[in-house]
């Protein structure tokens, strides 16, 4: 979802982020997963103070989670986080080490679906990683 309008949309700041903000805060995990993984796709048109806050909270939040579902759907967006992190914002650099514990445990997760996203993630944390 590429539109450059959006963030100049009236509504975005005042409506939509707010709302986006509100469901990554919500109690239910699944609900903060649904907001994670929309908000995942827009992150470029969000400040740097809302990512470092409200989206990287979310996020950690979501690695501890014991919610196979939850834990599924994490692993399957953990590079796509990390990579427009890296574009975004040096948020990735702020959160390396839980970033790559959290990948470390999804290489040796019991559930194959959650390795099988790590490997598919590997070469995103190589490429973003190998020089620091």
């Amino acid at each position: 979802m590429q539109n450059p309008k959006i963030k100049e949309s009236p509504r975005f700041k005042s409506e939509y982020l707010r709302e986006l903000i509100e469901l990554l805060n919500d109690e239910e995990s699944l609900i903060r997963i649904e907001a994670l993984e929309i908000m995942t796709e827009i992150l470029e048109h969000f400040e740097k103070s809302y990512i470092d806050k409200d989206y990287m909270n979310a996020v950690l939040e979501l690695m501890v989670t014991d919610i196979e579902d939850i834990e599924i759907r994490l692993a399957h967006i953990i590079g796509k986080i990390v990579h427009k992190l890296s574009i975004v914002t040096e948020t990735h650099i702020i959160f390396k080490e839980k970033l790559l514990e959290y990948f470390n445990t999804m290489c040796c997760h019991k559930n194959n679906e959650i390795k099988r996203y790590a490997s598919y993630n590997l070469v995103c944390f190589h490429m973003i990683y190998k020089n620091f």
